[in-house]
């Protein structure tokens, strides 16, 4: 859902998304794709690490979290503290929002799917990498 600009009402969008026909995914699905990645299931040892590894820092995000942010050939890669957490994030301002992040060191696996625009989920992540990272 979406608000059209100059409307106070949302409206559903699903058929003006930028997606392609089957081009949706299962929270479920999602997560065993980030664990089959992590666990090398996904590609061989090597290739693995050279998804993952981080290629080339970026400016670090707003928020109250020091963070070390990183592009990569598949995944962005973040250091937070000690612990680096792996994942992608997109949206439309037509009504979606997505963001799934990995934390390989502790198994988590989180993921943030809304009908919304991005900013609806907007402090949900940073909530979910503190928590993760101070555990």
């Amino acid at each position: 859902y979406y608000r059209p600009e100059g409307s106070a009402d949302r409206v559903d969008n699903i058929d003006a998304q930028m997606f392609q026909p089957g081009a949706f995914a299962t929270c479920a699905q999602m997560e065993r794709f980030a664990r089959a990645l992590w666990e090398e299931r996904l590609l061989d040892p090597a290739h693995t690490r050279l998804v993952l590894s981080p290629k080339l820092p970026m400016p670090p995000p707003p928020g109250p979290d020091p963070l070390t942010v990183f592009t990569g050939y598949g995944p962005g890669a973040t250091l937070a503290g000690d612990r680096w957490s792996y994942g992608h994030n997109g949206g439309a301002s037509n009504g979606a929002a997505a963001e799934l992040m990995f934390y390989p060191d502790s198994g988590y696996v989180t993921l943030i799917l809304s009908n919304y625009e991005p900013e609806a989920i907007r402090g949900i992540p940073g909530l979910a990498r503190r928590l993760i990272v101070a555990g």
